[in-house]
């Protein structure tokens, strides 16, 4: 799957997800529907009497110190087991939808001053073309 316009292998994080002690099965879906859209979204269920309250945050812990950003899932979902086919392979469709409202406002925050002026008016509800300012342009740098 493309993820970012990365090419990215689920395969790869589950292999890393596994290979945790604590983690008996892991599986790595890509949920969205465009290219831009997409997220990774892991689903893992947990060995035997290991307590899941912080398993998830210390997964995506390991996963980043193992691979690069762009394959580290968006979200982990730990479930007491994962769901079965008939034929014992791991059922996709039957797997929960993942929680992204949750890591929300996650990402980076504005680069220059362009973007921090956006975010500022966009706080008073204002847009670039809704502003006293919109049309105009700054005397110092030209935008």
């Amino acid at each position: 799957v493309k993820i970012r316009g990365f090419r990215v292998e689920p395969g790869e994080i589950e292999a890393v997800l596994a290979g945790h002690e604590d983690v008996a099965q892991a599986v790595v879906v890509a949920h969205g529907e465009g290219a831009a859209d997409k997220r990774l979204a892991a689903y893992v269920a947990p060995a035997s009497g290991v307590a899941d309250e912080s398993l998830a945050g210390a997964l995506q812990g390991h996963v980043a110190d193992r691979l690069p950003e762009h394959m580290v899932p968006s979200t982990v979902m730990v479930l007491e087991r994962l769901p079965l086919t008939a034929n014992g392979k791991v059922d996709r469709a039957a797997l929960p939808e993942p929680d992204f409202a949750a890591v929300a406002g996650t990402g980076r925050g504005p680069s220059d001053l362009r973007e921090e002026l956006c975010w500022v008016w966009s706080g008073w509800g204002w847009t670039m073309t809704s502003s006293p300012w919109a049309g105009t342009r700054c005397w110092r740098c030209g935008w």
